[in-house]
């Protein structure tokens, strides 16, 4: 398959049309390879339309890092009107941010001491509160389908988390509401596993990785600090 000749296709029947209803924003070229914020490089594309993009992106540009992971958070992050990837989209999109994650730090080791000088360097990195306040609006009311309506319960051995509708079934199982209270010895290896782990986001989505990785985050538009979503 020609992946240049459908990305170019997709892109420039965003640009001769109009959309009806829920459209995503794309750069034509992406802004790590130079691209810019004009308008001349902006496409407008149904959500499937841009999840497809990147996906053909991330094909043209298979060393490509910042391409692999612009598709893996198309693919991971899932709010309000983005497209639902299929089960082997996801898996593609996680699998090709892994391995050139894992290469390029084959036998590379950022010593912990460069790490917190750059975590240091980084943290005064904010957004504005204007951004923060338009980010939180946008996200108002957006729901997160895979745990919407589910609940989690728990019969004292295991917890589960099922859907509302099925609660009484459950209870009459002897289940209820609640996850299981943390062992102190999960508690203690949690607290451990945490000194060396940081929040960050990109303004849609939290992650919380180790701070080895933490280079390769902010490469890619990440910033220090936990995004939080009213839900008010």
């Amino acid at each position: 398959m020609n992946y240049k000749k459908a990305y170019d296709s997709i892109c420039e029947r965003g640009q001769t049309r109009e959309i009806v209803g829920y459209i995503e924003k794309h750069h034509i070229i992406m802004r790590s390879h130079g691209g810019s914020d004009d308008a001349s490089n902006i496409t407008h594309l149904t959500a499937r339309e841009h999840f497809i993009a990147h996906w053909l992106l991330a094909r043209m540009y298979p060393t490509d890092y910042r391409a692999q992971a612009a598709f893996k958070m198309m693919a991971d992050v899932r709010y309000r009107n983005r497209y639902t990837p299929s089960s082997r989209a996801v898996a593609e999109a996680r699998e090709r941010a892994a391995k050139l994650s894992s290469e390029a730090q084959k036998g590379k080791k950022i010593p912990r001491a460069q790490v917190e000088k750059m975590i240091k360097t980084i943290t005064g990195r904010k957004y504005s509160v204007e951004t923060k306040s338009k980010i939180q609006k946008s996200l108002i009311g957006r729901s997160r389908p895979e745990i919407e309506g589910r609940v989690h319960i728990n019969n004292g051995v295991k917890s589960k988390v099922v859907p509302f509708e099925k609660l009484q079934e459950y209870k009459n199982q002897g289940y209820q509401e609640g996850r299981l209270p943390v062992k102190e010895s999960t508690r203690k290896l949690k607290s451990q596993q945490n000194t060396n782990r940081r929040w960050i986001n990109n303004g849609i989505t939290n992650k919380y990785p180790d701070i080895s990785d933490l280079p390769y985050y902010i490469g890619n538009g990440f910033v220090l600090g936990r995004l939080i979503i009213s839900k008010n």
